[in-house]
């Protein structure tokens, strides 16, 4: 193919289509509605043509193909780009030695065997799934929610590139670091609910006390094969991204469940801290809005009194008219008694608020738990693990194709010597070019009008 003859034509055609639409259209807005049809024609086409070069120089060049003999031509493939479709003919050709088949250009290009959709196609339905259901996500290129799902499920996270940031960067020196943690309650395919956890540490908060934002925030959420995996992790970027030797102290917040703590107990130098969002449902679950009593186990807990505590949730046991509201106060009672050492913490120097009831709302639960929907185990952690990508400031998108074109060849390594060859015609001068377009001699245009007059008038 003649890439460049081929290219021109398809300038010209988008030339044409436009011209058209500036003749005869019925205005602006027709005229970016069609705008967005013939660019997306014309990149099909592109894509097209390219393919087809670099499969006709290994057809030509042996030197490209060592070992390789042509089995079978112009077989036909359809394959499902950021575009939209593109059908394009290709060389299927056998190892000598190993015997194997392979369509080349397919595997030069990253297209798998049997493969509906490219790379960058799976790259933006992932993207589209992070904030939307999967049968939304494929709508704009005619894909299934089964064909997004199993693009989610394939996506390893390999190429977000936290490992090579933290390189990047120098060591921060804190004296505090902040750890929080909550899990989403998430639907589950199989009836019982699952789990999600979601950790993130931060340096702090910033701004007004009700706008506040948290310094340097990062999320950690997705597949892990344990709860200390996912702290070994937490553990792992606070060690890169921080003098933990001079850092006085590591406050880990969350409602008190076992895997919470764990985190406490791995991590170096932590204290946990309980969350008062939680605590605040149990005294209000055995309390109700008697704010007499609220205001007593508040102040005994602002002076870390658990006597005084104790004696109110006796006397609201004891006045509890119903068998629902004794064990309420009971649970209540139990809680605090568990939770003691992250009540006491409450008194420590540089302790601040937990927020990770709002951040499990806004990064998991916007996607998981808010629609009427069942997950596998494995979606919905990938899910998360997409989610607190985005929410870290992570380009999903681009992490999908720094993954996968790790283990790509250079295509267009094929086209250079095509393109060198053929290039020659454009040192011609304009009208030699112009005179070999077939444009020049179809209907007359605005177009033909045009390139005629160029012809003509170009400088010898």
């Amino acid at each position: 193919m003649d890439l460049i003859q081929y290219l021109q034509e398809c300038f010209l055609q988008v030339t044409r289509e436009v011209f058209d639409v500036l003749e005869n259209g019925r205005g602006y807005l027709e005229l970016e509605e069609r705008l967005q049809e013939i660019l997306g024609n014309f990149a099909r086409s592109v894509l097209k043509g390219v393919l087809e070069t670099a499969d006709a120089e290994l057809r030509r060049s042996q030197a490209e193909r060592p070992g390789w003999v042509i089995e079978r031509r112009d077989e036909a493939k359809l394959i499902i780009t950021p575009f939209g479709e593109v059908t394009y003919r290709r060389s299927y050709f056998q190892h000598k030695q190993t015997g194997e088949y392979a369509h080349l250009v397919d595997r030069l290009a990253g297209i798998e065997p049997h493969c509906r959709i490219d790379a960058a196609a799976k790259a933006q339905l992932l993207e589209n799934a992070v904030d939307h259901s999967y049968r939304k996500s494929g709508q704009k290129l005619d894909v299934s929610g089964q064909a997004v799902l199993e693009v989610v499920r394939q996506f390893s996270g390999q190429g977000a590139g936290v490992k090579e940031e933290a390189q990047r960067r120098p060591k921060r020196s804190l004296r505090f670091l902040y750890v929080e943690a909550d899990e989403d309650h998430v639907a589950s395919q199989r009836g019982r609910a699952l789990q999600i956890p979601l950790v993130y540490v931060h340096e702090g908060k910033t701004g007004p006390a009700k706008r506040y934002k948290l310094k340097e925030a990062h999320y950690f959420a997705g597949p892990y094969a344990s709860v200390e995996d996912l702290w070994l992790d937490v553990f792992d970027y606070l060690d890169s991204h921080y003098e933990l030797d001079r850092v006085e102290r590591v406050f880990v917040a969350g409602d008190g469940a076992k895997w919470v703590r764990a985190g406490a107990k791995l991590l170096p130098k932590a204290t946990f801290v309980l969350d008062k969002f939680h605590l605040k449902k149990w005294i209000t679950g055995a309390v109700g809005t008697e704010w007499r009593r609220q205001s007593a186990i508040w102040a005994g807990i602002q002076r870390g009194d658990r006597k005084a505590i104790e004696q109110v949730l006796k006397e609201a046991l004891q006045e509890a008219e119903t068998v629902t509201r004794r064990q309420a106060v009971l649970n209540c009672w139990r809680y605090i008694r568990s939770n003691w050492d992250g009540i006491e913490a409450y008194q420590l120097e540089g302790v601040t608020g937990c927020s990770a009831e709002g951040h499990v709302s806004h990064i998991l639960s916007a996607r998981l738990s808010s629609r009427p929907a069942g997950w596998s185990k494995l979606g919905a952690e990938q899910m998360a693990r997409l989610r607190v990508m985005q929410a870290n400031g992570k380009d999903v998108r681009r992490a999908y194709l720094r993954e996968h074109r790790e283990n790509m060849t250079d295509l267009l390594a094929l086209c250079r010597r095509a393109i060198t060859e053929q290039r020659q015609r454009l040192d011609l001068p304009w009208p030699e070019q112009l005179g070999n377009i077939p444009a020049l001699f179809g209907p007359k245009s605005q177009l033909t009008r045009a390139l005629k007059a160029l012809r003509y008038q170009y400088p010898a």
